[in-house]
């Protein structure tokens, strides 16, 4: 009987083992499917984590939440294993304010912080990407936006129906290849031109803008026309697409 009983107890032991090893596994394999692979890496990007280590961004590293992401004197550029590329000018910065797993889907949330970004997100992505920036707000875009904060707020949007949001309360229409100067109060000032992007690539690596070159804007099926639109209650005027 006392033999019996050492069995039972002793493959009692061995389940709850078994069951404990797959639960720190599942865990394990949930927290590493959180994060997002760096697969490609173009210069020196530097890394400031949550935790308060300094290092230099590079292959295989997993993009984390609250990691602080910036470019010293030479612009640089890196792919994210979703295919999302993120082109940084020289002296710029990002913050990666949130990195969510949703089912199978991530929701990244870039929060643009210095310099000149450049983001592409693949038209077919199932992800959904957000970015913040100076009290502006865009969620789930596609597709190409590029953000300037040198002398000014600019905002260049390519194949996008974007919705901006100020301090995630006023929804502005943005319409797709468009050019915007934006204010600190939320008031959008139009450029009334269409910015030459061989001017934007020059802040950039070489190749990190082909897919936002002038054949693009060229090859539109739409006119270029000057006119107006109201905008916060207000009558902005400039050259847009019809």
């Amino acid at each position: 009987m006392t033999t019996i009983l050492r069995v039972n107890f002793s493959f009692q032991i061995k389940i709850i083992l078994l069951f404990l090893f797959f639960l720190i596994f599942s865990n394990t394999n949930s927290f590493s499917a959180s994060k997002l692979i760096v697969t490609e890496l173009n210069n020196e990007v530097f890394v400031l984590d949550v935790y308060g280590k300094r290092f230099n961004l590079k292959n295989t590293y997993e993009i984390k939440t609250g990691d602080f992401l910036k470019t010293k004197n030479l612009p640089a550029s890196f792919i994210l294993k979703n295919k999302t590329k993120l082109c940084l000018s020289a002296h710029s910065s990002i913050k990666i304010n949130a990195l969510v797993l949703l089912k199978e889907n991530y929701e990244i949330t870039f929060q643009f912080r210095s310099g000149t970004l450049h983001l592409s997100i693949p038209i077919n992505s199932t992800d959904r990407h957000n970015v913040k920036f100076f009290n502006y707000s865009i969620k789930n875009f596609k597709n190409d936006l590029f953000l300037s904060k040198e002398n000014e707020l600019e905002l260049i949007n390519y194949r996008n129906n974007l919705n901006l949001l100020f301090k995630d309360q006023e929804n502005i229409k943005v319409v797709p290849l468009s050019y915007l100067k934006l204010s600190n109060d939320g008031n959008v000032i139009n450029s009334g031109k269409v910015i030459n992007s061989d001017d934007i690539k020059k802040k950039f690596l070489a190749g990190c803008m082909n897919i936002t070159s002038k054949d693009k804007l060229k090859n539109n099926s739409r006119a270029l026309q000057y006119g107006c639109i109201t905008q916060n209650g207000k009558l902005v005027c400039g050259n847009r697409y019809k």
